[in-house]
């Protein structure tokens, strides 16, 4: 089947995934009272009566719609929260006002193409204690581990904690929580919960050494032998990812079920003895199922 009969055939398939999308069942009422209650529990400012801006998709692979409810009047929204129709979890959260605040107080431009003169932020120890303590605050599920906290000066001016999801050990590609608090004083700024991923088996059965042979086979079936010779490995992970292959393309769209994967990311090898034909991609990403060894997602990208 050629890529010209299966883009279609995609096509259809997502108009239809979102037109015959269950509605969201969650209440706006209810909407309401949860964002409140998320808003007292972390002791976000709440000056006006919460409303109901609109039910969305939380992504594009998103089985999950969400209902996001705003503070204050369009266009000078306080407070934005995002949360699930089905499970009734808050998935965003983002205090724009306290953001506001401190740009303004502190006489920070707005537009993070400009040079911007930042007041003294908190240490780095500081700022993580008070991530955890946010986090405590939250209560975090079980099931995630602390990753990482970096220092945004471009954007918000925010210490940024991430934590990603795991299972037996085994860390889910894209699934994670952050929070982010206000660099100078602390305050909390927002809030991420993204979970798209499903319990899976995790038992390897195929060994790293075969699944990179099995990527390496893919990318001579993409590009050409001669071509695949241009690529080196430069990661390698094992990870439980969402499937993105579809009759053997990879697809921006991912499937529900869980599997754990071999993820090889090759990038193009560029010096005196580069072989390249045509225009090829910078990086390949195979994933290869660590199970049955079939690839079974994957993308590249100039």
């Amino acid at each position: 089947m050629t890529i010209k009969f299966i883009i279609p055939i995609l096509l259809t398939v997502v108009l239809c995934f979102y037109i015959f999308a269950p509605e969201c069942k969650l209440k706006d009422a209810e909407a309401v009272q949860l964002s409140k209650k998320f808003c007292k529990l972390v002791n976000a400012s709440v000056d006006s009566e919460p409303w109901v801006l609109s039910s969305k998709k939380g992504s594009i692979n998103s089985t999950d719609e969400v209902k996001e409810v705003v503070v204050g009047p369009r266009g000078t929204f306080k407070l934005s929260i995002d949360i699930g129709c089905k499970d009734k979890q808050i998935k965003m959260f983002q205090n724009i006002g306290v953001r506001d605040y401190v740009f303004l107080k502190y006489h920070i431009s707005r537009d993070n193409r400009k040079a911007r003169q930042w007041p003294q932020a908190l240490s780095e120890n500081k700022a993580k204690e008070l991530l955890f303590q946010k986090a405590n605050l939250i209560g975090l599920p079980p099931d995630v581990k602390f990753k990482s906290i970096i220092l945004d000066k471009q954007y918000n001016g925010v210490w940024i904690a991430t934590w990603v999801r795991t299972l037996n050990s085994f860390p889910y590609e894209n699934d994670f929580v952050s929070i982010s608090i206000m660099a100078i004083d602390g305050e909390l700024f927002s809030y991420n919960r993204f979970f798209s991923g499903e319990p899976c088996p995790t038992k390897v059965k195929v060994s790293e050494n075969a699944a990179k042979e099995i990527a390496k086979r893919k990318i001579q079936s993409i590009l050409s032998q001669k071509n695949a010779l241009n690529y080196i490995v430069a990661s390698t992970d094992l990870k439980i990812v969402q499937p993105n292959a579809f009759l053997g393309i990879f697809t921006p769209f991912s499937r529900h079920k869980s599997r754990l994967a071999w993820v090889f990311r090759f990038n193009r090898y560029i010096g005196a003895n580069n072989i390249a034909e045509g225009n090829l991609p910078d990086f390949i990403i195979i994933k290869v199922d660590a199970a049955t060894g079939k690839v079974i997602g994957g993308k590249s990208a100039k």
